[in-house]
């Protein structure tokens, strides 16, 4: 069974059934999901095949996790403190911003003494097929492989809990098909591959297991995914905005629209957009860009660099001949391109028009990707800590690929809700892994600062942040190891 639409009375009373787990046969159990002021989705899948026809009874009351690198009783405490949460204050719904699974893998027998990082692996997936890209890196390559993902996350007691207790809102980020993927490709050591078949899988099984209300093409079924026949074959001409036109290419993209809106009430409506279907290449992962780092600044770059790869030929004023880090320096390859997009044209234009329709009290932009700052001030750094910081002033920390290095196309979202005269603006986001919170702005000083609402991004259920992996990765050594890690010797936690 997939996804069905349940409808409510507003003033249905608490079920009067006794509560009967039939694991036997629906062993990743129930979800909902997507409510609305009348309506919820509700799904669950028949897990024997060779089980009878089994009926439903169903009543309706209207009221980034990694399964092999961490527990899921994050969700656990929040279902405790719910339940002691006075009724007002107790949760709607789960709003989900990506990476429900992790499609690389890590098998514990890759790794010495079956740990990455401090964590002990839990060997809960193991793809049928699958390929192994490099040392603990094994990925999808079939249908089957993308669902034995899902069920093996779905048979988390906690996680299972959660998708019982409470409607989820579900956007995929990145995980949900490909790591570094963007479009229909693949990217592996600056390689992109065409992956149009392992797109409409990923689609798919996506479609197969989150209870939501999205679009699919020629099918408003939300029991039925028709997948298109689809090859890999290469994707090598793109629009001025990145899109890729090879034919197998969009009709990958379109097999599943995941961008929609949803409004409660008068107060709040909430925008869900996808970051990764449409988006061009993120210009700081191309092999061009190899030459333009430092050891001496690890995951630090100049802004003035990163603004100028992001803008390509809409740098204001004009582009720079060349792109420089110290005493690195390549051609600007960039000079003629257009400033690289995350939501793409389509879904941009539904997302602005959406935005500047909206009679809701709160305007809120839930996103798979960070929107705040990530910046550094190794100008600033004491002298005799380590080397002269080769930039003109501050430093974008961490890498790019999210909307804190497309700077052209944040400041063109922000400025459509500063000149709408737009209000009570809040983006929600995730995939840092880590809790952030600040003020919605398309420049920090000495710039001029224009917030126009209000930010945050929560951190992961359990997968790893970035701070984690430096107490590994970074240097103990380093003069600016105290910079990113927790502590600045070599014990635990080091």
């Amino acid at each position: 069974m997939g996804a069905t639409v349940a409808w409510g009375d507003a003033l249905a009373a608490p079920s009067r059934a006794r509560w009967l787990e039939q694991p036997d046969l629906f062993a990743e159990g129930v979800a909902s999901g997507d409510p609305a002021p009348e309506s919820v989705i509700l799904w669950t899948r028949l897990s024997r095949a060779d089980a009878a026809a089994v009926p439903l009874t169903v009543e309706v009351f209207v009221s980034g996790q990694n399964v092999c690198e961490g527990a899921q009783n994050a969700y656990r405490r929040m279902a405790w403190d719910d339940e002691r949460a006075r009724p007002e204050d107790q949760l709607w719904f789960v709003l989900h911003l990506g990476d429900f699974v992790y499609e690389v893998v890590d098998y514990p027998e890759d790794f010495p003494g079956g740990k990455r990082y401090d964590r002990r692996l839990r060997p809960a997936v193991r793809y049928p097929q699958g390929e192994k890209i490099r040392q603990g890196f094994h990925i999808p390559t079939t249908l089957e492989d993308y669902r034995r993902l899902y069920r093996s996350y779905l048979h988390d007691p906690d996680l299972q809990d959660a998708r019982a207790q409470w409607p989820f809102v579900s956007m995929w980020d990145n995980h949900e098909f490909s790591w570094l993927g963007w479009q229909s490709f693949q990217q592996f050591d600056g390689v992109n591959r065409p992956a149009q078949t392992r797109k409409v899988m990923a689609n798919q099984v996506w479609f197969e297991y989150q209870p939501a209300r999205v679009a699919r093409p020629g099918g408003t079924s939300l029991e039925i995914f028709d997948p298109p026949a689809v090859k890999d074959v290469p994707i090598e001409r793109f629009d001025q905005n990145g899109l890729g036109q090879e034919p197998n290419n969009l009709a990958a993209i379109a097999s599943l629209t995941g961008y929609r809106a949803f409004r409660f009430g008068r107060h709040t409506e909430i925008f869900i957009t996808d970051q990764h279907s449409y988006r061009s290449e993120d210009p700081g992962s191309l092999r061009e860009t190899e030459p333009l780092g430092s050891p001496d600044f690890p995951e630090m770059t100049p802004e003035e660099l990163m603004r100028a790869l992001d803008a390509g030929r809409a740098h204001p004023g004009r582009p720079p001949a060349t792109l420089a880090f110290g005493t690195a320096e390549v051609p600007n390859f960039r000079k003629g391109e257009s400033p690289q997009t995350i939501l793409g044209a389509e879904q941009k234009a539904w997302f602005l028009g959406r935005l500047r329709q909206s009679k809701a009290t709160w305007k809120v932009w839930g996103n798979s990707e960070g929107t705040l700052d990530g910046r550094a001030d190794p100008q600033n750094l004491p002298e005799g800590t380590g080397a002269k910081w080769p930039g003109r002033d501050y430093a974008a920390f961490g890498g790019g690929g999210d909307y804190a290095t497309a700077y052209t196309e944040r400041a063109e979202i922000y400025d459509a809700v500063r000149d709408g005269k737009i209000t009570g603006f809040v983006t929600v986001s995730g995939d840092r892994h880590s809790f952030w919170a600040g003020l919605a702005a398309k420049a920090l000083p000495p710039a001029a600062f224009e917030p126009v609402g209000v930010a945050f991004i929560t951190g992961s259920i359990s997968a790893p942040g970035l701070v984690e992996a430096y107490e590994h990765r970074f240097p103990k050594d380093h003069p600016l190891r105290p910079c990113s890690s927790p502590t600045s010797t070599d014990g635990p936690g080091s």
